[in-house]
C-alpha cells in the first residue's frame, strides 16, 4: 500500500510540477534550469510532506521516523527530483 500510493504521489506532484512550470514560464522552459527547479521541488516536497503526514504514519503503521529513515527519504526525494527533471519535456 505504501509503494502505491507514492507512486500515485509521486505522478500527480509530477503533473503539478509541470503545471507550476508552465503557469511561471509559460511556454519558454530553459532546458538546463528544469533539472535545478525539479530537485529544489522534490526538497520542498520532502520539508513539507513530513509535517503533514509523519504523525499519521507513525500511528498508524506503529513506528517512529529515525535520522535515519529521514536521511533515506532526503536521498529519495533527490533522486525523485533528478527522474521527474530529465522526464520533463522542456520547450526552449
Amino acid at each position: 500500500m505504501s509503494v502505491s500510493m507514492h507512486l500515485f504521489h509521486g505522478a500527480a506532484l509530477g503533473v503539478v510540477f509541470r503545471l507550476l512550470l508552465l503557469g511561471l514560464f509559460g511556454t519558454t522552459i530553459l532546458s538546463s534550469l528544469v533539472l535545478s527547479y525539479a530537485i529544489v521541488y522534490s526538497i520542498l516536497l520532502w520539508i513539507i510532506s513530513p509535517f503533514l503526514t509523519r504523525k499519521f504514519f507513525e500511528t498508524s503503521g506503529g513506528f517512529r521516523m529515525t535520522r535515519n529513515g529521514l536521511a533515506v527519504s532526503f536521498l529519495s526525494h533527490i533522486v525523485y527530483g533528478i527522474s521527474l527533471g530529465l522526464l520533463t519535456p522542456v520547450i526552449d
